[in-house]
């Protein structure tokens, strides 16, 4: 079984609220927990204590690493069998757990080494609270060293639509379909490879979506999507009408998104439908 810093944390708090309730049984005994613990945590180093991205080496996810280094002294010997280091790290923000492991000791030794790797992205922005302790039958038994560690990254730009294109007025054929293209031309500051999906959100004159929107364009060059030229930033899509379709005006949302969910301003325009 895994147990967390919470996890421990709330064993610890319920040993000592059962030692002091044996405890407040007896007339001449103190009130409050006596439990001795086993380990003294004497120093703690990290390196290193920041890291720092930038625009240079791209929008990437990447790995970092940092080694631990401390000493600690035995203060009761007759509870620190089968006990071992422990560390956990805590990203501040949203006080989530992202590293937890053990640290075994063996007899004699009075150094903490460890090295600790966490995934990350060179867009990530946070701190993360460092925490060592020992413990022993889930129970802490030692005070707890902690460290502050730093992840700086770079701030991105969003998508942007350039410029976007369609016709003023679809005719309905009699006979047959009329087909018609949808385009987008969209960059990303940050280097295209960042753009996950450009969309268009198609809507009548009644304000009911189209079934299907939003609609994704492609700038692959292919027949099927019918953009022509892949990879030139100018996405495309393209449809047709028939017979059985009704006229209508129809408004049409242009927006893209990044793959780390920005998105870019929404430009709208215009399309009739007409017989």
């Amino acid at each position: 079984m895994k147990f967390t810093l919470k996890k421990i944390i709330y064993h610890t708090a319920l040993f000592f609220s059962l030692v002091a309730i044996f405890i407040s049984c007896g007339p001449d005994e103190p009130t409050g927990p006596t439990q001795r613990l086993s380990f003294h945590i004497e120093s703690l180093a990290v390196n290193p204590l920041q890291f720092q991205f930038t625009p240079s080496v791209g929008v990437t996810d990447t790995t970092i690493t940092f080694d631990i280094n401390g000493t600690f002294r035995t203060v009761d010997e007759t509870k620190s069998d089968n006990a071992q280091f422990a560390y956990e790290l805590i990203r501040i923000s949203d006080g989530a757990s992202v590293a937890f492991g053990l640290i075994p000791i063996t007899s004699g030794q009075t150094n903490i080494q460890q090295t600790i790797s966490i995934s990350t992205n060179t867009t990530d922005f946070n701190d993360y609270r460092l925490y060592v302790f020992a413990i022993r039958n889930d129970l802490v038994v030692s005070n707890t060293a902690q460290s502050l560690i730093k992840v700086r990254g770079f701030a991105i730009g969003v998508p942007e639509i350039i410029a976007v294109n369609n016709p003023d007025t679809v005719w309905i054929p009699s006979t047959g379909a009329n087909p018609f293209a949808l385009q987008a031309k969209v960059t990303h500051p940050d280097g295209q490879p960042l753009i996950d999906r450009v969309l268009v959100h198609i809507r009548d004159q009644n304000n009911n979506f189209l079934s299907g929107s939003p609609f994704q364009l492609f700038d692959d060059g292919s027949q099927s999507s019918g953009d022509m030229i892949p990879g030139d930033s100018i996405y495309t899509r393209v449809f047709s009408i028939g017979p059985g379709n009704n006229p209508d005006v129809y408004e049409l949302s242009y927006f893209a998104i990044d793959n780390l969910g920005s998105s870019s301003d929404t430009v709208r325009t215009t399309m009739v439908i007409q017989r």
